[in-house]
């Protein structure tokens, strides 16, 4: 064999002279030696030059040879193995020395034919403890060496013919082209050996500022090269829930979370000092190893951010534009779309409190944890604090550059501006997990299931549901974030098999639920999955252990730490998130049973008929396509084992829909936003199945169908959005009371205010009437039923037509009842527009959708 040993350098005056003279030395010689100087400023050039003269201590040689090529390590890598005359490739590092039986240990492999690279080891040669501390960071100890070891270019041969079926090093890369190209080598099963006495003695940095310089180039040079791993995905797991832990000691001011923090602080130091200190065996380790723990930690966050940054660049964005433009169409209709329509209904002078009062408690969930820690106190939303503290964190650059001033809104009747501009902010918030929904469900449905992005994308955004809830600031939108993110982690799972992606998916799962209880289902699918998906499960219980624990811990520690450290009221949180109002689905006169009105009317109405109902066809079709493929278990087994995503699909999806049967009624509206994604799925595999007939027929009524589904979904989606276009019921009511109802006249009322949908004017005044003669009002006002003794002469209600209509008992009913019987008359009605809606929906789907905030009907009553 002949071997050409090649070396890179650049600026290594001080270093190359040691490793010339240690390949001199060396017990077999190579045939050549080859280094390539990267464009040195320093006199590194001269050093080889006299290194190699017949002056030097060495004695001449004629087989080093000198080659100056300006460029990264892989530029030179590559220009000396392309001039090397030698079949057998041998590389090391400027900055090391060879152990003097290097060359023969390493090419001692090669005598095998099948042998491709050969991976030598390394070991630190130190002058100080800081250097001693350092080695274990940088190098594999010999203890930790199990199972493979890739080759690194300070200590590696390889056979050239690999290196040109590789195609070389990657010159874009300036770092870390040798783990990119072990990498490469592993794509092509090339046969590696290990040769353990194959040293190479590599020589530590001095200092810190050195040691920070190098393991940030090692993290950037990862993320260019496009290799993300693990550990660096734990770390920044490790800080994120570190800062989380800070910041959430600070929010919730207990000194159970201070201790804590204190304790994982000086127990993470611990720990540094722990995993290295067999390494180094001295005292002074007891201040380097932390030093450099913290180091590393922060320049790999730091070198990772950057790496990740600059693949964000204008480039590689216009290449995604131009890759995705229909999905980015969408979502760029989705933004503006949202933009346009995000000042319905919240506080403005004309009315305090937004529309939907949902958005008003959640509101009220953020401000009370940060002032109370807690939001499980009358008032508010109550729940799970995540999704609040998330958005308390949103808000701190606003507060701090003066857009929104949180101080200054003393109720929620006064400082109306600054409220308006708060709750314009709180929806963008909504929008921007919106967006990151839409890009994750599109990324899921094309790789995954081989869809088609744009058509997922419409479908997933352009639906009433969708729309109507990306307005709100509320948690749903959110929620489906996080489902979707648990989603991709538990499919990648599914396909690598990978534990850490099974663990990742236990965080974010535990993280869904810790936005909002309805997530429950993604226990059990995280169970199921591990059962169905898991080669030799019996012998990986400790994983499923494993994930279980990290999810119910994610859930206590991000979802209910208020409740755990007995801030919030335990009856209020389970009552407000687990107690919903199934029995009032038989208050109803539907004219059908409440789960067939569920079906056939409230969801097709939330989801749109097109994309329901087609969706439904899809899951009879494919249902049946199932059983008749799969009639014996042999059969069944093929079909678990090559379509993997899809019975998943099917496992979520069914597990999802099932949560929903307990609620009843209430299943309708922002609850069934859960299912989206899966009938958006189920819906597209039945076209592609249609598509990929052969039959001309057919793959015509697949056009039909998906032009059609577009057009009708288009269609009753903007009949939604008009709502909030045309000008609201309370608005015109509120018009007609200032120009025709006296002023001092008293107005009968519903209780509570809020809750009923009432005219502006109305609202404002009586909630401005608590503070005193210092707020006038045009009116006096009197809340009113049935059993008042005496109703005053002009009574507004919201809604009694379809409570006398569709209610069997209530107290709007009663007194609709008396008004009648006592010779009151409706002289006035305000109604939105329904002239488009009622195509495909009517008057009481309007009611019962759950996200729809307009009243049907502000009725005027007056006795003559």
């Amino acid at each position: 064999m002949k071997l050409s040993l090649v070396i890179t350098v650049l600026n290594e005056e001080k270093t190359i002279s040691r490793l010339i003279e240690s390949v001199v030395r060396q017990s077999t010689t190579p045939d050549e030696v080859i280094i390539v100087d990267g464009g040195s400023t320093d006199g590194t050039v001269s050093a080889i030059t006299k290194t190699t003269s017949e002056e030097s201590n060495l004695p001449p040689r004629r087989w080093l040879k000198l080659i100056v090529k300006k460029g990264n390590r892989a530029v030179g890598r590559n220009e000396a193995i392309r001039k090397a005359t030698g079949d057998i490739i041998l590389s090391a590092d400027a900055g090391c020395t060879l152990d003097k039986n290097w060359v023969k240990n390493i090419i001692e492999p090669f005598s095998k034919k099948n042998v491709d690279v050969v991976a030598g080891y390394y070991r630190g040669v130190y002058k100080n403890i800081f250097q001693k501390s350092l080695i274990p960071y940088v190098l594999v100890m010999e203890d930790k060496i199990k199972g493979e070891f890739l080759p690194a270019t300070r200590s590696m041969a390889l056979r050239k013919s690999v290196w040109k079926k590789i195609g070389g090093f990657d010159e874009k890369l300036s770092h870390n082209e040798d783990y990119a190209f072990a990498n490469k080598l592993k794509e092509i099963n090339a046969k590696i050996v290990f040769a353990k006495k194959a040293i190479v003695n590599w020589i530590p940095r001095k200092n810190l500022k050195e040691s920070f310089v190098m393991f940030f180039r090692f993290a950037l040079g990862d993320i260019q090269a496009s290799l993300y791993r693990e550990k660096v995905v734990y770390l920044f797991l490790r800080y994120t829930f570190g800062t989380y832990l800070i910041l959430l000691s600070i929010v919730m001011r207990s000194v159970y979370l201070y201790g804590f923090v204190i304790i994982s602080f000086f127990g993470y130091i611990f720990w540094s000092v722990w995993k290295n200190y067999m390494y180094v065996k001295n005292y002074k380790a007891f201040i380097y190893l932390p030093l450099l723990q913290f180091t590393s930690d922060i320049a790999v966050l730091s070198g990772t951010t950057l790496g990740l940054v600059q693949k964000i660049s204008i480039k590689s964005f216009i290449s995604l534009i131009l890759y995705n433009k229909g999905v980015l169409v969408i979502i760029l209709i989705y933004i503006l779309t949202m933009i346009f329509i995000i000042n319905y209904g919240i506080p403005n002078q004309n009315h305090p409190f937004t529309y939907f009062m949902d958005e008003w408690h959640q509101s009220q969930s953020v401000r009370n944890l940060f002032k109370y820690g807690t939001p499980n106190i009358a008032g508010s939303a109550n729940g799970s604090i995540f999704q609040f503290f998330l958005t308390g964190i949103y808000l701190i650059p606003f507060q701090i550059f003066g857009v929104i001033n949180l101080f200054a809104i003393k109720s929620s009747v006064i400082n109306l501006d600054l409220q308006f501009r708060l709750f314009e902010i709180l929806r963008l918030n909504t929008l921007l997990f919106g967006v990151g929904s839409v890009a994750l469900f599109s990324y899921i449905a094309k790789k995954y299931y081989k869809l088609s992005s744009f058509l997922a994308v419409f479908l997933f955004t352009i639906n009433p549901i969708w729309l109507m809830l990306s307005n709100y600031f509320k948690y749903d939108i959110a929620l489906m974030f996080w489902i979707l993110v648990s989603l991709l982690f538990l499919l990648r799972y599914i396909n690598t098999k990978s534990n850490s992606d099974f663990m990742l998916a236990g965080f974010f799962s535990g993280l869904a639920f810790s936005a909002k209880l309805s997530a429950i289902p993604l226990l059990p699918i995280y169970i199921l999955a591990f059962f169905l998906f898991t080669d030799n499960f019996l012998s990986k219980f400790k994983y499923l252990f494993a994930g279980i624990t990290l999810f119910i811990a994610t859930f206590m520690l991000f979802g209910i730490p208020d409740i755990l450290l007995g801030k919030g009221s335990l009856a209020e949180y389970l009552t407000s998130n687990l107690t919903s109002s199934p029995n009032t689905s038989y208050n109803f006169i539907l004219g059908m049973d409440y789960f067939q009105y569920l079906v056939f009317r409230l969801f097709p109405s939330n989801f749109g008929h097109a994309l329901y109902f087609i969706a439904g066809a899809s899951i009879i079709f494919l249902g049946l396509k199932f059983l008749t493929e799969n009639a014996n278990i042999k059969n069944l087994k093929t079909t678990l084992t090559y379509n993997k995503n899809y019975v998943f699909l099917v496992v979520f999806f069914g597990l999802f829909a099932i949560s929903l049967y307990p609620l009843k009624l209430g299943a309708g509206g922002n609850r069934a936003l859960v299912i989206l994604p899966f009938i958006v799925i189920l819906l597209q595999l039945f076209i592609t199945k249609l598509f990929s007939s052969g039959n001309k027929i057919i793959k015509f009524l697949a056009i039909v169908i998906v032009v059609s589904t577009i057009l009708i979904q288009a269609f009753e989606s903007f009949t939604w959005l008009k709502f909030k276009i045309d000008p609201d019921p309370r608005i015109k009511a509120s018009e007609w009371i200032l120009s025709n109802v006296s002023q001092g006249s008293t107005i009968g009322i519903e209780n509570i205010p809020i809750y009923q949908l009432l005219p502006d004017i109305i609202v404002k005044e009586f909630y401005l009437k608590q503070y005193g003669n210092d707020y006038p009002s045009i009116y006096k006002y009197e809340v009113i039923n049935s059993k008042v003794l005496n109703l005053p002469k002009t009574i507004i209600l919201t809604n009694d037509e379809i409570e006398k209509k569709y209610v069997l008992k209530s107290e709007k009913k009663d007194l609709v009842l008396r008004l009648n019987k006592e010779g009151y008359k409706k002289i006035m009605q305000f109604k939105p527009d329904f002239k488009y809606f009622k195509v495909l929906n009517n008057e009481f789907d309007f009611y019962m959708s759950g996200f729809a905030i307009s009243p049907n009907s502000i009725s005027v009553f007056s006795k003559n």
